[in-house]
């Protein structure tokens, strides 16, 4: 039996099929996309088949990053995480239930993060799983956004790129020294 409840390689579910299988979880299911296109923009929904033992899941995918996982099962789904450590240190500090940190903690750790997966069976589970999207999205966001503040601050100093650097001084290879009177180089 796979871990999702649809299992049938050859066609994705349905938004019925899945209104079905979900049942009243299936509120909780469209808020975490809701929730997420609200305060982050577009998000993809993205069904993927990943063998027999798995069966089909959602990715929510931000700007081409995989954000979580949503896994039906019948009457409730898993919510599938991969955190790097930045977003791990953000989720610890969040104030998460302790189950929650529990989980987190005895993930197995590979190369792209810490991989777990959370049940979401309630209105309750939502607040976890929404604030470890946030953790997921906000490594990334701060990331662009300190980007892009240096890029501002270059342009103001006249410094974005090459523009603008000094001409001369110790160590400038390839850079030439500004003339002076009677140079004739």
């Amino acid at each position: 039996m796979a871990l999702s409840v649809f299992d049938e390689k050859s066609q994705p579910p349905s938004a019925s099929d899945l209104r079905a299988a979900l049942g009243r979880s299936h509120a909780l299911w469209v808020a975490i996309h809701s929730r997420t296109e609200k305060d982050y923009g577009r998000c993809e929904e993205e069904w993927n088949f990943t063998g027999q033992a798995y069966g089909w899941s959602c990715r929510l995918i931000h700007e081409k990053r995989r954000i979580v996982y949503l896994i039906p099962c019948r009457g409730h789904f898993l919510a599938g995480f991969c955190l790097g450590e930045k977003a791990v240190e953000q989720a610890r500090a969040a104030g998460l239930p302790p189950a929650v940190l529990a989980v987190i903690e005895c993930a197995p750790v590979y190369a792209e993060g810490r991989g777990f997966r959370l049940p979401v069976r309630t209105r309750n589970d939502l607040g976890a799983v929404s604030t470890l999207i946030d953790a997921k999205i906000g490594t990334s966001a701060k990331r662009q956004g300190h980007a892009a503040a240096q890029l501002r601050s270059r342009a103001k100093a006249g410094t974005a790129g090459n523009a603008g650097r000094e001409a001369s001084g110790p160590g400038k290879a390839g850079r030439r020294r500004p003339r002076s009177e009677g140079d004739t180089r």
